[in-house]
Parts: structure tokens; sequence; C-alpha cells
């Protein structure tokens, strides 16, 4: 189990350095931020620190944003956008992460005007409190 961790680890490594590149040559759209914010939450590390994992989930969000700006109609960003503000609370910072609940359940409500049906919405929605 802990080799298929290694390699999953590593290969979402390489997808972040292919989307550097790709990033270098031009290519500028909305799958890519989607998917290079995707890699670096699934590279979050329980071992790591916990600087380590806020950076990496900061620059997740940054790519859901930018995925979020180039296509508004792209639903599983709005919804990525969603999941990584709600990682990115803070323990005892009460009235940031209320904003942070706040924007995430904006950005879960847009997913579900594009996806009615989305059942990550919906649940992610209930978990946080949204209203």
């Amino acid at each position: 189990m802990k080799s298929a961790l290694n390699f999953q680890a590593k290969r979402n490594a390489a997808v972040i350095e292919d989307l550097r590149k790709a990033q270098s040559l031009g290519l500028e759209n909305a799958g890519l931020h989607l998917s290079w914010g995707q890699a670096l939450l699934q590279l979050l590390d329980e071992k790591g620190t916990g600087e380590e994992n806020r950076k990496k989930i900061e620059e997740s969000i940054s790519h859901f944003r930018k995925a979020v700006a180039l296509d508004q109609n792209l639903a599983q960003a709005h919804l990525w956008l969603g999941q990584g503000l709600i990682m990115s609370r803070k323990e005892g910072d009460d009235e940031t992460n209320k904003k942070l609940v706040e924007e995430a359940c904006s950005e879960f409500r847009k997913v579900l005007k594009l996806d009615p049906k989305n059942q990550d919405a919906k649940k992610s929605m209930e978990r946080v409190g949204c209203k």
C-alpha cells in the first residue's frame, strides 16, 4: 500500500511538472489550472508539516480561481475551489473561517446552478452547513 502511495505522489509531481511546461509553452486554459490544483491537493502529506500542506492548498486555490476566471461554466472548477477553501480554514481563526465557508458555499451554489444533480456539491454544502 505504501509503495502505491509513493507511486501516486511521484505521478502527481510529474503531472505538475508537465503542467508547468505546458504553461511555459503558452498553454493557458481552465482545464490546465483545474488539473494543476487537483494534483496539488493530491500531494498533501499526512507526514508533511502543516505549513507545507497549507502552501499546497493555497496554490491549489489560486489555480482553481484561474480555472473559474477562464471558464465560468466549468462546474468542477467551482466545486474544487469550494473544497480548497474549506480545506484552507485555520484552527482558532473564526472570522476568517466564516468568510471562507461563505465563499465556499457560494461556489457550491454555482456548481448546482450549472449541474443541479451534482451530489458532491450537495454533500459539501451539508457538511459545512451552507444555507
